[in-house]
């Protein structure tokens, strides 16, 4: 069975409209952390809980951005 504890990073990039967005899951102090962010610059960081509804506004969210 899979658990927090097993991960020490997992990084997926997809492009949209020619731009990267990043997701990657990772430990920090022992917590799990999940985010996607635009490439390369990383101002623009949305986390999301682990959850599928958490993680399909996040991709929204980060689409929308990209869209403007």
């Amino acid at each position: 069975m899979f658990n927090d504890n097993d991960i020490e990073l997992n990084f997926i990039r997809v492009d949209h409209k020619g731009i990267d967005v990043s997701l990657v899951q990772h430990q920090v102090n022992g917590t799990t952390l999940q985010e996607i962010t635009i490439l390369p610059d990383m101002e623009t960081m949305v986390h999301y809980d682990g959850s599928l509804d958490s993680l399909i506004e996040a991709l929204q969210s980060i689409k929308n951005t990209i869209d403007v």
